[in-house]
């Protein structure tokens, strides 16, 4: 016949163990007896394993520690077989002096900006309607109010400006006078939704915030950018001329409404 192997919990070695109890004891256990029994229990079982995870976790931190102390070695000093003199801190930046001078040219910032182009009339109107609520002077009673029939309004453009990270001391060919900055007209902000619509035509642009479309035009003018510089650095993109309709037609050519576009290889990659 075989023997019953005897049943231990988990928790046996953990202190106030208790090993054993009859069900017979069990069961006439009066009702408060018995729910203490059974929260022994679980709080038992809940300790055992509070401090398996405690043990288990010291030695990964242990093992973590040594690890991150090799790591700090191979920063310095010993990055692997072939260079076991050189850390990797070294051996980056020794490949960097080599090469960051290629990088120079597309690190800029691209920010839209505002500016009102209202004619001189349309702002004197303007102040004299804040001051006295009508044209007051005698040369504001003369002043123009239409122009080609329709009423003077106010006129708010927006501009691209590409600006060198590095613009203070940003030369082009070594000329202290010709730093590395350009202003790109896009228009009204009417233009710049009836542009974007021309580049997607199946999304509408209407209901955009202005934020929004400032945001797509800076990614499509940073992508422009470094295409431009690619091929003429920043003497081209300084001295040539960037209509907004002949960057639309770029970006077409660039299958930016296509899948996997072209105009996607010069948008610069995160990490």
């Amino acid at each position: 016949m075989k023997k019953k192997s005897n049943r231990t919990h988990k928790s046996s070695k953990e202190k106030y163990y208790i090993p054993y109890l009859p069900d017979e004891v069990f069961e006439n256990l009066t009702p408060e007896l018995r729910k203490t029994q059974q929260e022994y229990r679980t709080y038992h079982k809940t300790l055992h394993g509070i401090r398996e995870r405690i043990n288990t976790n010291e030695l990964l931190i242990k093992k973590l520690k040594g690890e991150i102390e090799n790591d700090k070695y191979r920063i310095k000093k010993g990055a692997n077989e072939k260079y076991p003199e050189d850390g990797y801190e070294e051996l980056v930046g020794f490949r960097f002096e080599k090469l960051s001078h290629l990088y120079d040219d597309y690190k800029n910032s691209i920010s839209i900006t505002r500016k009102n182009r209202s004619s001189s009339s349309f702002k004197k109107n303007q102040e004299d309607l804040e001051k006295y609520g009508r044209l007051e002077t005698t040369e504001g009673n003369m002043r123009k109010q239409f122009y080609g029939g329709k009423e003077i309004s106010e006129i708010i453009t927006f501009n691209a400006q590409i600006k060198s990270n590095n613009y203070l001391h940003s030369y082009i060919n070594g000329d202290s006078s010709n730093k590395k900055i350009k202003n790109i007209s896009l228009g009204t902000e009417e233009v710049m939704r009836k542009n974007l619509g021309l580049l997607y035509p199946k999304i509408d642009f209407s209901e955009d915030s202005i934020d929004e479309i400032k945001e797509e035009w800076r990614t499509i003018i940073k992508a422009y950018t470094n295409w431009f510089l690619t091929k003429k650095k920043w003497i081209g993109l300084k001295t040539d001329t960037h209509p907004k309709e002949k960057i639309v037609d770029w970006c077409i050519k660039m299958g930016i409404n296509e899948k996997n576009p072209e105009f996607d290889k010069w948008i610069p990659k995160e990490g």
